[in-house]
């Protein structure tokens, strides 16, 4: 058993799956960071309403950090969003090494949480899921391939491989980074499927309708689906459905790539209709740790039958 565990979380190699990742999160969370900046005063000062001292006196007692680290003036608050930015574009590209990639998700982490504590009251699922990625992140080297580290490496030693073996420290803690993320992702899906077969209106199929129908929370009007019962039933129990099962078919080579698929098809349709596309770009990128160079593979083979593109894994 104890070697069973030492393989699983120690010994997983997935360099392309973690690189994906690194692009396609580091890219969401700078996105939302740029977004947020032209609102700094607004967000981050009293002009929050939320008061300099205690800013995190405001949450439940089980909630308030044990440590304190916001900004205490728009001065401070505009330096960590800088540092934060820098962090994200460095880690983006992958210029870094082993370390100093590690140490750069640690500075995005301490930022994004710091802003967090200074107003939680504009904290949504996006932020929250966030700190566990840059956790991820922080254990993980994801610049073996697909990185300006990995094109230098090979423009100067003309290898062929895209992937080279790190030290034994480096790969076992990125194995760590690796699964941790994972569970992660799959205990976000099982906690709220089931919170969601709590409450009643999930069991009677209207839980979807109250958000469809209010205009305060869609990008357009879907008022006309009311004639169509059927389809507020489906998405209903699709949801619960996927997210109660979601956690166990992740894992299995044979249901991954169907479950990946309908949690695209999922978030496609909460940023579509919401305009949560920073949320769902966020639970996104988790998928990309599930896959492996073989899921690749057979997915760029898909794409390159149906539309003729260049293959961009070999």
């Amino acid at each position: 058993m104890i070697a069973t565990l030492d393989k699983f979380f120690y010994r997983f190699a997935n360099p392309h799956g973690a690189a994906l990742f690194r692009i396609l999160f580091c890219a969401t969370l700078l996105l939302n960071l740029v977004m947020r900046i032209p609102f700094t005063e607004l967000y981050y000062t009293e002009l929050s309403g939320v008061p300099v001292e205690g800013a995190t006196k405001i949450l439940p007692l089980f909630h308030q950090p044990l440590l304190e680290w916001y900004p205490r003036s728009l001065a401070q608050a505009y330096m960590m969003e800088g540092l934060q930015a820098i962090a994200l574009v460095w880690l983006l590209i992958g210029a870094c090494g082993p370390v100093a990639s590690r140490l750069l998700a640690l500075l995005a982490l301490l930022t994004h949480v710091g802003l967090m504590q200074r107003n939680i009251s504009i904290v949504y699922g996006a932020d929250i899921v966030s700190t566990f990625w840059l956790f991820g992140l922080c254990l993980m080297d994801t610049t073996e391939v697909w990185s300006w580290r990995a094109y230098k490496r090979k423009k100067q030693t003309g290898a062929k491989s895209d992937v080279w073996i790190e030290p034994v420290w480096s790969r076992t803690l990125t194995s760590a980074g690796l699964r941790i993320s994972q569970i992660q992702l799959s205990l976000i899906y099982g906690y709220t499927g089931f919170e969601k077969l709590k409450g009643g209106d999930w069991w009677d199929q209207t839980a979807i309708w109250k958000v469809l129908g209010n205009e305060q929370l869609m990008t357009s009007d879907l008022s006309f689906l009311k004639s169509v019962p059927l389809v507020i039933g489906i998405a209903t129990w699709g949801t619960v459905l996927f997210e109660v099962y979601a956690p166990v078919l992740f894992w299995p080579k044979a249901t991954r790539r169907l479950v990946i698929f309908l949690g695209l098809a999922l978030h496609l349709g909460i940023a579509a209709t919401m305009g949560l596309f920073i949320f769902s770009l966020t639970m996104v990128s988790g998928y990309l740790l599930f896959l492996e160079l073989d899921d690749l593979k057979a997915i760029q083979h898909s794409i390159a039958r149906r539309f003729g593109v260049k293959r961009f894994v070999s």
